[in-house]
């Protein structure tokens, strides 16, 4: 090739990967200004609330925030009650959460001065990616505007649908005795990993790697103790059917993987998982069923990787617009365990608690009752 000749214009690809890491980039930069900002403005109330915790730290819902700030009226005398959190708790906390949100919508708190995401906590609305150009192009292919709209709003609607399972999921998974034991130990080989370690310890990204350890950027470098503990991480997400986590108290769920080739399937989740093949030209016979099959498939890996609940996992999935048990359950927990790490155990914060939980998540202040009760034991 004549040294002189035009550079090559990119790809489309190439320029794809080039604007996302530019955004990616551009986040991170916005973030140490947005993160410098707040420490200027709260570094008091930071020090006095928080201290120098290695540990997450998470943004409490604007709701309770409201909640237990308001000075509400006492039976009987008219008097107001005190308010659990001061105005200068309420202020900060107001803050926080919104220098975490302005950051990405998904932002649910910080963990070693970076960024937590969370996006199955996210009530923001997906962004498919299509833009007028893109819709332009669709429509030269021969769909209409109604019907891109239409496609549009389904896959909309099908990942709010999987976004509702994947939480119930985490939800199941919180209260789950062998889920908790076994991550204590992977927790606790972590906690024994020096601070300096070749790979980084304080994002999303650390324990949400599904890719095979060995691929990992500076392997060659880990020590002995190191490669032990990616290898049960990933040994461990792949029985759980996670993606990772984004601190130890947010597992990731695994989403469903569709029409991927099958190379790709077992870098993703390792050589574990069972994958049927059915040849292009096959007809399956009318009387097979294939969701029953999926499920007796579902229930023997299940058994081979030693777990002690029934798969599938049932009852994670929304019904009728309605959050499932398990999802319910794990917002309310979080929540709470977040109040508590920050302010203990309020006394007589209970019954407000729960009227704005009853309020926020639309189920009665009996089922809330209820629903607390189960989880209480999970909060310390």
């Amino acid at each position: 090739m004549n040294s002189n000749s035009p550079p090559l214009d990119p790809s489309p690809e190439e320029q794809a990967l080039a604007i996302n890491a530019e955004q990616l980039s551009r986040h991170f930069r916005d973030w140490s200004k947005i993160w410098s900002q707040f420490l200027e403005q709260h570094g008091i109330w930071w020090r006095e609330r928080i201290g120098e915790t290695q540990e997450p730290v998470y943004t409490l819902p604007k709701f309770v925030v409201i909640a237990l700030s308001a000075e509400s009226e006492a039976r009987g005398n008219n008097r107001k009650t005190k308010r659990f959190l001061s105005a200068t708790d309420e202020q900060a906390e107001r803050s926080f959460r919104e220098a975490c949100e302005s950051f990405l919508p998904d932002t649910v708190g910080v963990w070693r001065d970076q960024p937590v995401r969370y996006p199955n906590l996210s009530d923001v609305e997906p962004n498919l990616g299509v833009d007028d150009k893109q819709t332009h192009m669709l429509m030269e292919s021969g769909l209409t505007e109604q019907q891109i709209k239409a496609s549009l709003n389904q896959s909309q609607s099908e990942i709010f649908k999987t976004r509702h399972q994947l939480l119930g999921y985490a939800g199941f998974l919180t209260f789950n005795e062998q889920f908790i034991e076994e991550r204590k130990v992977l927790q606790k080989l972590w906690q024994g990993l020096p601070s300096d370690s070749v790979l980084p310890q304080t994002s999303a990204s650390l324990l949400a790697s599904p890719v095979p350890f060995q691929f990992l950027p500076g392997y060659e470098r880990l020590s002995d103790r190191q490669q032990l503990f990616y290898q049960m991480l990933r040994e461990f997400i792949a029985k759980w059917e996670l993606c990772g986590f984004a601190t130890w108290d947010l597992p990731l769920p695994q989403g469903p993987l569709q029409e991927l080739p099958a190379g790709l399937i077992t870098t993703l989740r390792g050589p574990e998982p069972t994958l049927s093949y059915v040849p292009n030209y096959f007809d399956i016979p009318s009387k097979v069923n294939l969701r029953d099959e999926l499920r007796d498939s579902q229930r023997r890996a299940g058994e081979r990787a030693g777990l002690g609940h029934e798969l599938p996992v049932t009852d994670t999935s929304a019904r009728s617009e309605t959050a499932s048990t398990h999802e319910t359950k794990f917002r309310m927990w979080f929540a709470e365990l977040t109040l508590r790490q920050r302010y203990g155990k309020i006394h007589g914060a209970a019954t407000r608690l729960g009227k704005a939980f009853a309020e926020e998540l639309g189920i009665s202040e009996v089922r809330i009752k209820k629903l607390r009760t189960e989880y209480s034991g999970f909060l310390d």
